[in-house]
């Protein structure tokens, strides 16, 4: 990790805190990695898999599909977690919760 790769701290902080459990930082820190590198497909992949960890079904969809275009030929294996991710996410239902709301 070097002072050249600014974005790669915080995808890594964001993946670090979503292993202890801490979704809102690893939240906040893939996003400062997408402040960073808009079109970095680890960046929208970690907003994606962050937004889906807390509950953000739309956000987490758009991201992952996003990450699947930006990666799709320069990181195939990227790609295909996005999709795996966005098919799993697109295949939950919404649930109703007691105030007739949904739920992502």
């Amino acid at each position: 990790l070097t002072a050249a790769e600014p974005a790669r701290y915080w995808l890594l902080r964001s993946e670090i805190f979503a292993r202890v459990g801490d979704s809102a930082t690893a939240f906040e820190s893939a996003q400062a990695a997408l402040r960073l590198g808009p079109e970095n497909p680890e960046a929208t992949f970690a907003v994606g898999r962050t937004a889906a960890e807390a509950g953000d079904r739309a956000m987490a969809l758009e991201y992952l599909d996003k990450t699947f275009q930006l990666a799709e030929e320069s990181n195939p294996q990227l790609a295909l977690n996005a999709r795996v991710l966005w098919g799993t996410l697109i295949q939950q239902p919404d649930i109703p919760t007691p105030d007739m709301t949904t739920t992502p």
